[in-house]
């Protein structure tokens, strides 16, 4: 059964920090949001999980994180998607955590590219200066990671669990379509 698509999606556009480049931002969402994903027919697909057609042909996957974050930008403030690793997340929370900040919404930060095979290093600055800004619902957020994986937009009044068990179904469709691809 097809139903009604909703009439507007959540794009955001991903920052990309070059090398040697450095920006502020805020971190604009409720808590970090990462799923396991698949690297096939050159580009990554949200793992769906049990019964997932990669996993049992063991192809690898990696934990991937995004953040909604604030950006001021030569054009003005946009809001943003800011794709994390493990590595990246574990270290910005580590150090959130011992400089005593109690969250990470809200988080004023610094981030960089050091290094061309490096990974981005972001560093907390500041948690009191944009307090006053409203934090994107993780709805939103979840919505406008969707978006770039192909899955569906959240209903109109559906919760976050009903959303990601059609996510998740719409997730095992790209990867069998995906591996199907690759094979032939």
């Amino acid at each position: 059964m097809i139903g009604e698509l909703p009439s507007v999606r959540v794009k955001l556009p991903v920052l990309k920090v070059r090398v040697g480049q450095s920006c502020r931002i805020v971190l604009a969402s409720e808590s970090v949001c990462g799923f396991q994903v698949h690297w096939l027919d050159n580009r990554s697909y949200m793992c769906p999980g049990d019964g997932c057609e990669a996993c049992a042909h063991s192809l690898g996957s990696r934990w991937n994180g995004f953040f909604v974050v604030r950006v001021d930008l030569v054009e003005g403030r946009r809001v943003m998607l800011l794709e994390v690793s493990p590595g990246c997340f574990d270290r910005l929370h580590g150090l959130a955590t011992m400089e005593g900040f109690s969250g990470l919404a809200g988080l004023e930060c610094l981030v960089s590219r050091p290094k061309a095979r490096g990974g981005l290093v972001i560093d907390p600055v500041d948690a009191r200066v944009f307090k006053e800004l409203p934090l994107v619902p993780a709805a939103k957020a979840w919505d406008a990671i969707g978006t770039l994986y192909g899955l569906p937009a959240m209903a109109p009044g559906e919760s976050l669990e009903e959303w990601e068990a059609r996510a998740r179904a719409a997730a095992a469709r790209l990867v069998v379509h995906a591996l199907r691809r690759c094979a032939g």
